[in-house]
């Protein structure tokens, strides 16, 4: 059974972890969103919050990436069997690139609608936990768009801020639903979109 059972008992945890722990660097703490990234991965959940009772500075930036590294050189499979048949190989390629890249990742329908906005320490991981949360049975194409940043709190910030103006569809629940009304003197694009999953056509026989 898993240790983490909801978001809520994530950020409880973290937060008393904290608590008894003063030598933690609070300046080097994420948002609780990065955190949230750790328990919609069921072979990162219980590695990284048990390792928390031994080492409380794994929340610590610096020292999270550094598990993250010598973790994922254990042999985490990046691309989860139930969707290796799904997603194109321009997307895993693409999604390769990322590891360790902290930023917004976003989705989109073919028309260019924005489907979904998220935010990660780690791009890589988390757009592909977050697709097949999201896209695993969807029967539409869905296409992946993401902006790269320097520092973790960039990253969410830019969350905000594009969840204000887009308003993407799943991510209708919001806090952040209300009307946008800041302007960022330069804004960071999103890169090109790339399809995410091949769509399977059904073929019709004796039909014009």
């Amino acid at each position: 059974m898993a240790y983490i059972k909801s978001e809520e008992h994530f950020i409880n945890f973290i937060n008393r972890v904290i608590s008894e722990n003063p030598e933690i660097d609070e300046n080097q703490l994420l948002d609780s969103e990065s955190y949230i990234d750790f328990i919609y991965s069921k072979k990162l959940t219980d590695t990284f919050t048990w390792g928390l009772k031994e080492n409380p500075r794994l929340l610590e930036e610096n020292n999270l990436l550094v598990w993250l590294q010598k973790y994922n050189s254990t042999g985490l499979q990046l691309i989860p069997s139930n969707l290796e048949n799904i997603l194109t190989a321009e997307f895993s390629d693409e999604i390769k690139k990322l590891k360790h890249i902290s930023g917004v990742y976003s989705f989109w329908s073919k028309s260019k609608i924005p489907l979904y906005v998220g935010v990660s320490i780690d791009i890589q991981t988390r757009a592909i936990s977050s697709f097949s949360e999201r896209f695993n049975k969807y029967k539409k194409e869905v296409y992946f768009r993401y902006i790269s940043t320097i520092t973790a709190t960039d990253a969410a910030v830019l969350e905000v801020y594009f969840i204000g103006k887009l308003k993407p569809s799943l991510n209708g629940a919001s806090k952040y639903s209300d009307n946008l009304t800041l302007k960022l003197i330069t804004e960071p694009e999103f890169s090109n979109p790339i399809l995410c999953n091949r769509i399977r056509k059904i073929k019709t026989e004796g039909l014009d």
